[in-house]
């Protein structure tokens, strides 16, 4: 059996700002005191967080939300915190369709944040949540450049270690997330971070986006997650701690066979026993660079490619689903009107055709000064 043993390490030096806007940065308080994560963004601590007031994105830009929202950002030693109370005149209107981890129906009432850790106006993480409190996290690379479909801009592949409660009353839904600091990647100059922000609420019964801050619509569809239109945020002395994550695996199985002996009177059972395992290891070196290792690696968990039907006599494209290439991906990908990618994962693994096991392999992802790795 042929294998193959995986090493990864590729530099890019060049890092292109499509929109930069001159805006004003906005300062990101730490919280003054201890928050109960419940659901509910009610304590005093709350209030005195910066509120992110939301204005109409569609369907008239910069009109006046038809509903209420009230959103704080805040931080503590370990979480980025964001707490929403999300009002409704009549809450009967409220829709909430799914309780599927990332959910990608639009028909539900949403409300989430972009994350352009890097602030580099290219790249940014999506946390977002809907009434009955399902987790969806992506990422978004190219400024959400588009490609061959809207499905191609946003990686829902990534998923992330965070957490969201959510609550419905008589007046609205809540909404806590906090996002632990070691699940973002991001750089510090003299202990000040800044960051990239884009905030979205959509009221499903009247067809409604309002976001933070003010998008234009004449960016079409992707306007609302394009990294290069979000406010800059700024944090004073945020760390990122260096958890250390471990997923072992172990399978086992069993094959029967019957055969005839050889006088051809009797079936002769064989038992071929198989017992293998291995596991995948995630470690943050610095708020900058991770390193993922794995051992005898399986990527059972990946779910099924979609089906497609080839009339061409050229391969089909399918997309990266292993988590192991997924953190910063977007590094190989540039848009040139099509799925260009200078590096294309989903060849490892296959040898003339064939399967071919993989016994282990690195991968380090980040940023150095102004070069992704």
């Amino acid at each position: 059996m042929k294998k193959q043993l995986l090493f990864i390490l590729i530099v890019s030096g060049i890092i292109f700002n499509k929109q930069i806007f001159a805006q004003e940065e906005i300062k990101i308080e730490p919280f003054s005191g201890d928050i109960e994560f419940d659901g509910i963004p009610s304590e005093p601590e709350w209030k005195l967080c910066r509120n992110f007031p939301l204005v109409m994105h569609y369907p008239v830009y910069n009109g006046t939300p038809t509903e209420k929202s009230e959103v704080y950002i805040a931080f503590d030693n370990n979480y980025l915190w964001i707490g929403a109370n999300l009002y409704y005149k009549d809450i009967s209107k409220l829709v909430s369709t799914s309780k599927k981890r990332d959910e990608t129906s639009e028909n539900s009432d949403y409300f989430g944040i972009l994350l352009d850790s890097y602030n580099d106006n290219e790249n940014a993480l999506a946390f977002f949540t809907m009434p009955s409190g399902l987790k969806i996290d992506y990422t978004v690379a190219n400024d959400a450049a588009r490609r061959e479909t809207i499905g191609d801009i946003r990686n829902y592949t990534w998923n992330s270690f965070w957490d969201v409660k959510t609550v419905k009353d008589n007046e609205a839904w809540h909404v806590e997330m906090r996002i632990p600091f070691s699940s973002l990647r991001f750089q510090s100059v003299n202990d000040i971070t800044k960051m990239g922000l884009i905030i979205t609420r959509s009221i499903s019964h009247c067809n409604e986006t309002d976001t933070y801050p003010a998008i234009d619509t004449k960016y079409g569809y992707i306007a609302k997650i394009k990294p290069s239109l979000g406010q800059t945020i700024v944090f004073e002395h945020i760390k990122s701690h260096n958890p250390l994550y471990i997923s072992p695996y172990l399978l086992g199985g069993i094959t029967r066979n019957y055969e005839l002996n050889e006088t051809g009177d009797d079936y002769v059972r064989s038992d071929d026993p198989k017992l293998t395992g291995g596991l995948d290891v995630k470690y943050n070196l610095n708020n900058k660079l991770t390193l993922d290792f794995t051992v005898n690696t399986d990527f059972a968990q990946v779910e099924a490619d979609d089906e497609q039907a080839n009339l061409t006599r050229y391969s089909l494209f399918f997309p990266e689903k292993r988590l192991f290439f997924q953190e910063r991906s977007s590094i190989f990908s540039f848009n040139l009107g099509g799925p260009q990618d200078l590096f294309y994962s989903r060849n490892i693994g296959i040898v003339d055709g064939k399967i071919a096991a993989i016994p282990g392999g690195v991968r380090l992802v980040g940023r150095l000064g102004k070069c992704d790795v």
